[in-house]
């Protein structure tokens, strides 16, 4: 019954994410989908790589990222998706759908299916799902599927898969460099064991490339800024240090006890295995490569914590993958228990009573956590982008009933950065050519480490910058002529014009 897992998930993915659709087309991320269509809606064939380049992958060393499978991916999808909110979002949950039946195939490889099944359930029940699942725009939305793609086709040596895999995790967003390293291991294991093959270098030297590219538009940008996309600045010293310092406190957190004692124990083991039997056999044994594969993992959630500065858990969908390593750890130091007594007399006893630990610790979590918080936010993400569209078509239909008329969008923080560059774009992309401006009075002690706050005090002034984001407003200034306002947050309307929306 190979159909029985994607019916499972298929039923499950929509018990989860059900609500996004009927969805719209949301106010943060989704500009850019009306930004790449243009006015007349579409992307033909041929205009594809051209808008590819007209993202952050034609600006090599400019911007403090470089996602070059995100952009091509997204821009093929706004081909292919347009303006149709409901293909966007069926897009993600076949996303899910296929994520979910990989994790399942990765688990049940070593384990048994009813474990499989309860540990992917036990996992979507932890609180950065929401904020990833619910929305358009995420670049982690590839990198799952993809990173899932990798891992398997590492299991099952399918050269297609981890080199799929890899390239969009690693195109998707700078903290997959870390699979980088594993890359390199797989493929010096390969030569080491004298397996690898033609193709398998070729893909090898191809995807090194493509990394260091990637690695080095990155390192260029951040060197001239001084500081990271998050504004934060570049020091790994500081990072790696307060990693070290907090060790302790993220083990207690993580619950990582038992996983670090059973690691004492199968290094050991594998010790004194090597002492006994050799150093080549004890490489191939069972014990170091699960030792080897924690370790890796931990390696990985440490660059993670390295990456966002000790700012796990934050809830959010920058937890992924650190957070969902620590389970996994988990998981594989007792697979480790099981194999270690896997002949001893009482090893089927144990292997059978750690399985049914599982079950019951999985159903537990399940059952007590359940997945309301998911639910709950596919339901408000509906709810929100419902009303941003009902706002947007009343914007539209009002503004085009009088070209002349200038629109003011009117802030008081720096956090409508980003409402107010989709605003702009959606209505630009509607077919609004009236002339914009924007009004900025924040507080006086307004501060923000992206500058956020001094950019939209700029573009107030008429100084657009650089990157074009604001090249559709002029300079503020009252004129006598007739004007419309569109606030957001917690601004209010200028009583010389007409308040048509608030966002």
């Amino acid at each position: 019954m190979k159909w029985l897992p994607w019916l499972i998930f298929a039923v499950f993915g929509f018990f989860l994410v059900g609500n996004n659709f009927s969805a719209k087309l949301g106010m943060i991320d989704d500009h850019e989908i009306a930004m790449f269509l243009g006015g007349d809606g579409k992307i033909n064939l041929t205009e594809i790589p051209e808008v590819i380049m007209s993202t952050e992958i034609g600006q090599w060393g400019s911007y403090l990222r470089y996602r070059p499978s995100y952009y091509t991916l997204r821009v093929i999808e706004s081909a292919l998706w347009r303006d149709n909110a409901s293909l966007w979002y069926v897009s993600r949950y076949l996303m899910l759908v296929v994520s979910l039946w990989l994790g399942w195939k990765i688990v049940s490889t070593y384990f048994p299916k009813i474990v499989s099944y309860l540990f992917v359930f036990y996992i979507l029940t932890m609180p950065f799902w929401p904020d990833l699942l619910t929305r358009l725009g995420p670049s982690e939305i590839y990198a799952i599927p993809a990173s899932l793609l990798f891992v398997y086709g590492l299991i099952k040596n399918k050269l297609w898969m981890v080199s799929l895999g890899y390239a969009v995790c690693v195109g998707a967003k700078e903290n997959f460099l870390i699979l980088f390293p594993i890359l390199i291991g797989w493929a010096g294991y390969k030569v080491y064991s004298k397996k690898l093959t033609r193709r398998e270098l070729i893909a090898t030297i191809v995807l090194t490339l493509y990394t260091l590219f990637i690695a080095g538009a990155i390192l260029v940008a951040t060197s001239r800024a001084g500081i990271d996309i998050y504004g934060t600045k570049i020091s790994y010293r500081y990072r790696i240090t307060k990693l070290l310092w907090d060790i302790p406190k993220i083990t207690q957190n993580r619950n990582l006890f038992l996983a670090a004692i059973l690691m004492v124990v199968a290094g050991i083991f594998s010790a004194w295995y090597c002492f006994k039997q050799g150093y080549k056999k004890m490489i191939h044994g069972s014990i170091f490569r699960h030792v080897v594969l924690i370790l890796v993992l931990v390696i990985v959630i440490a660059s993670q914590y390295i990456f966002y500065i000790n700012l796990l858990p934050s809830n959010m969908r920058y937890d992924f993958p650190a957070l969902l390593l620590f389970p996994i750890i988990d998981l594989i130091a007792l697979r480790t228990i099981v194999v270690f007594f896997a002949k001893h007399k009482y090893g089927k006893v144990i292997k059978i009573s750690i399985y049914a630990a599982i079950v019951v610790c999985c159903s537990f979590y399940v059952f007590h956590n359940g997945y309301r918080m998911i639910q709950a936010q596919s339901e408000k993400n509906a709810v929100n982008t419902q009303k941003f569209e009902t706002g947007l078509l009343r914007s539209k239909r009002l503004i085009g009933k009088n070209r002349e008329v200038t629109i003011i969008f009117v802030s008081k923080s720096y956090a409508d950065f980003e409402p107010i560059v989709s605003v702009e774009r959606f209505l630009t992309a509607g077919g609004v050519t009236n002339e914009f401006r924007l009004y900025y009075n924040p507080a006086k002690t307004t501060s923000d480490p992206m500058e956020l706050d001094d950019r939209l005090k700029q573009v107030m002034k008429g100084n657009l910058g650089t990157d074009h984001i604001f090249d559709r407003f002029s300079a503020y200034k009252l004129d006598d002529k007739p004007c419309y306002s569109i606030t957001f947050g917690e601004a209010l309307p200028l009583p010389q014009c007409s308040a048509i929306a608030q966002f």
